[in-house]
């Protein structure tokens, strides 16, 4: 509902195809939509942009699993959401 995402992480634990490995830890941010101070909003917004943007980078390298395409749009979203 709104930028609330909420993943089904069942899936993460119990692979389906042969020779995969679990995924061991899925990391959450919790924030919320508007702060009552706008500098500590802004640091927030800059911090998750940055996780969802650059900080992809490099990621399949190092046998992390990036964020797809099609749920960072929707994380984008959210994000530019906060104030």
């Amino acid at each position: 509902q709104g930028n609330d995402l909420v993943l089904d992480t069942v899936s993460f634990y119990k692979p389906t195809q042969p020779g995969s490995y679990p995924i061991v830890l899925a990391t959450y941010e919790i924030v919320c939509s508007k702060y009552p101070d706008a500098q500590v909003g802004t640091a927030v917004k800059a911090f998750l942009q940055s996780t969802i943007g650059a900080g992809q980078n490099g990621l399949a390298d190092n046998g992390y699993i990036p964020i797809p395409d099609a749920f960072k749009s929707r994380l984008s979203t959210a994000v530019n959401a906060i104030a």
